[in-house]
């Protein structure tokens, strides 16, 4: 039900020309997920593979892709229609990147949700601190995974990434006219005690990043406020 809720919202986005490649990881499910997605979603091309964890996912979705740009969209969440459309043009307006769009925060079982912050500049700054956004609402242009990849981390792998990226020099932008819409499940991970042990090591891991690197902080970084 959740990988059938995601690829309908990815056909959803093919509209006004636009293209749109669906990748499917299976990562080692044991619930006939690949027969499911290959029967009822024949656009999406599935890779399966042994469970080898998010990171090692999402890095197999990067190499298997061939277009301009690379969303990573998780089996239980959502693109709301005409999100991909307006990340391009966010990118090719401002020269960018990668762009973040906006997320509806949404429990299952409760009526209402709430919005992440949608960070406006400074992405780097933030991303010292904190992860800005889920994974799903940001876009990258893919010239920004000719170095880089997910490291394996049970958990906060993307927000590592985006530092990664930040740190490369790579430019963000935001895109306030596409929204995503990140669905928790009561069992999901970003609930457990493991998530938080998680989120510390990817602060120590920021931490060295900034220790071990001269010339701290770049020219100018810190010269504006912060919104």
């Amino acid at each position: 039900a959740h990988v059938a809720r995601a690829l309908s919202s990815l056909q959803r986005q093919r509209e006004k020309n636009l293209e749109v490649e669906a990748i499917v990881v299976d990562d080692g499910s044991t619930d006939g997920t690949a027969d499911f997605v290959r029967s009822r979603f024949p656009f999406a091309r599935c890779i399966t593979q042994g469970h080898a964890g998010l990171a090692a996912a999402r890095n197999t979705g990067i190499d298997a892709a061939t277009g301009d740009y690379i969303v990573f969209l998780d089996a239980d969440d959502l693109l709301c229609r005409g999100c991909l459309r307006s990340g391009i043009e966010a990118l090719a307006r401002d020269g960018a990147d990668i762009s973040v769009c906006l997320c509806l925060n949404y429990v299952e079982g409760k009526d209402e949700g709430h919005f992440w912050p949608l960070r406006q500049k400074q992405y780097p700054l933030h991303l010292w601190h904190s992860n800005i956004s889920p994974v799903h609402t940001f876009m990258c242009k893919r010239a920004v995974f000719a170095s880089l990849r997910f490291t394996a981390l049970p958990a906060c792998e993307d927000w590592f990434f985006w530092f990664q990226c930040g740190w490369a020099g790579f430019q963000f932008t935001c895109n306030t006219d596409g929204m995503a819409v990140y669905i928790h499940r009561r069992e999901g991970l970003a609930q457990t005690v493991g998530w938080q042990r998680t989120d510390m090591r990817v602060h120590f891991d920021v931490g060295r990043h900034l220790r071990q690197t001269a010339g701290l902080p770049p020219a100018g970084l810190f010269a504006p406020p912060v919104p």
